[in-house]
């Protein structure tokens, strides 16, 4: 007896493409504010 294996793509369990779309928005959107964050850091505490 053997078994049928079956893979599907579901890292997202979205029903639709607009969820992916928000996911990625608001990935991008962390990467941003992290990039500000870093640049406003480095610009208040001058090197020695």
């Amino acid at each position: 007896m053997e078994r049928a294996a079956r893979y599907e793509w579901v890292w997202t369990e979205a029903d639709s493409a607009a969820s992916v779309v928000v996911a990625l928005l608001v990935a991008v959107a962390g990467i941003a504010a992290t990039w500000w964050l870093y640049r406003a850091e480095r610009r208040r505490w001058q090197r020695w």
